[in-house]
């Protein structure tokens, strides 16, 4: 029993995930609202944002806004608890699993 020969096993290294993009979710109306508010006051865009816009802009810019109206110590506490949920839902997609050329649909 004392002879037993020690083994290193070698690990494997995980390939880093393929980052696709950023997601935002909204649970409520009031953090569709509270969005929409911080797109409108402290958005660089020269067009007014409403719902039927709002699916197309980008994540990170409702993001950068909200964070925006959260350090302006404009908004209640009640408001500032809901724009931290609203900026928590800010968050990172990647890809699942490895997509080969052969098995792409044009």
């Amino acid at each position: 029993m004392n002879n037993v020969i020690p083994i290193n096993r070698v690990k494997k290294k995980e390939k880093p995930k393929k980052l696709l993009g950023y997601r935002m979710s909204f649970y409520s109306e009031e953090e569709i609202t509270l969005a929409l508010l911080a797109l409108n006051y402290f958005g660089f865009e020269h067009i007014r944002f409403t719902r039927l816009n709002l699916k197309g802009v980008d994540p990170t810019y409702i993001h950068k806004c909200a964070i925006k109206l959260k350090n302006s110590n404009l908004m209640s506490k009640d408001s500032n608890k809901l724009l931290d949920k609203l900026i928590q839902n800010y968050e990172e997609v990647y890809q699942d699993k490895e997509v080969n050329d052969a098995n792409k649909i044009f």
